[in-house]
């Protein structure tokens, strides 16, 4: 199989295979390949102007490795081994791809549409949109929200400020952490779910999880559907409404610092080890054999079986962020080794 290594500093970069099983080049300026064995190598970093290059490869390749500073990158069609895309500013697309790759975006958007094999990807700052990627994912992005439909497989997701959204995927496990951003999954599946996130939101909607657990420091929680283990929690503020699904057996508890609890379970008030001003109840589901339990250190916890509606659990408002709470909860986790000091000064730099 052939390997095939491209250097361009700036222009635009479209690599995809041809219909003959031969290697053709359309560049302007030209391009004049380097062979070396069963390496193909096109460098043109030594061009000072614009380079606008087409290469079509006989597929599939052993080892792809596209370097581009500046400028748009297309790859299509391609199965490779291994797969290495390295765009510094412009917007990458990739599509209908199979094999191992690693795609590192420095500045720019990303679209990600059917890919068979794994993924490692790092964004510096940019949206991403990935659908149908099946295997193993690990995804992140810096600054800049992350979207993906249909995907299948075991995949990690981080995003230090932007929003996850997550559509009609999952079959393996899904981890998924947040900076300063919301995350929403609707119509996931799977083993595990594990959802942390700094400051924002979590929305789990018609979920079908074996074990899921959801934290956030600040930030209300929605999560409605069938699991057999669920576990929440509000480290410091935030409200939860919890909508199992009818089937659903376990054993519950739900307990809040400070707060009230609304169960339309049948579920019994017991002592709680914190302060009075909180509430703890528990009970038990059908025939028990999962578990579910739900805690915040401010906010309310409402609690049903059934549907998903629009109740909502608290009209105070306490579940709202301010500026200097969301400056508090980033030092706090930098003081704690959560987060680098590169990351809590793009996110106190955000905020601002």
């Amino acid at each position: 199989m052939l390997d095939i290594e491209i250097k361009i500093k700036r222009g635009s970069l479209t690599v995809k295979p041809s219909q003959d099983d031969q290697l053709h080049v359309d560049s302007s300026p030209d391009l004049v390949p380097e062979i070396r064995g069963n390496s193909v190598i096109f460098d043109a970093e030594h061009i000072g102007g614009p380079v606008h290059a087409t290469i079509l490869a006989p597929v599939p390749l052993g080892h792809l490795d596209a370097n581009l500073g500046r400028g748009p990158l297309h790859v299509e069609n391609l199965n490779v081994v291994t797969g290495d895309l390295n765009l510094g500013l412009g917007n990458l697309t990739v599509t209908q791809c199979r094999g191992k790759w690693d795609i590192n975006v420095g500045k720019g958007d990303a679209l990600v549409d059917g890919i068979d094999g794994d993924v490692d990807m790092n964004l510096g700052m940019g949206k991403l949109e990935m659908s149908r990627v099946h295997g193993q994912a690990d995804i992140s992005n810096g600054l800049g929200a992350v979207w993906a439909k249909d995907c299948d497989g075991h995949f990690e997701v981080n995003a230090g400020k932007g929003d996850i959204t997550w559509k009609d995927g999952g079959g393996g496990s899904l981890e998924m952490n947040a900076g300063l951003g919301s995350v929403r999954i609707d119509r996931g599946h799977g083993t595990k779910l594990e959802v942390n996130a700094g400051l924002g939101k979590v929305g789990i909607s018609n979920g079908h999880w074996d074990e899921a657990a959801i934290e956030t420091g600040m930030g209300d929680i929605t999560a409605s559907g069938s699991f057999s283990q669920l576990e929440i929690a509000a480290k410091q503020r935030g409200s939860i409404q919890v909508f199992l699904a009818e089937d659903v057996g376990a054993r519950v508890e739900a307990s809040t610092d400070r707060g009230r609890i609304v169960s339309h379970l049948n579920l019994i008030p017991v002592g709680h080890a914190g302060p009075q001003r909180g509430q703890r109840l528990v009970g038990v589901l059908g025939d028990g054999q999962g578990q579910v339990t739900l805690h915040t250190h401010r906010g309310d916890i409402m609690l049903s079986q059934g549907p998903e509606t629009n109740q909502s659990t608290s009209t105070r408002g306490d579940s709202e962020l301010d500026l200097d709470s969301q400056r508090a909860l980033i030092l706090q986790q930098l003081s704690e080794g959560t987060l680098t000091v590169d990351e809590a000064e793009a996110l106190l730099e955000a905020l601002d």
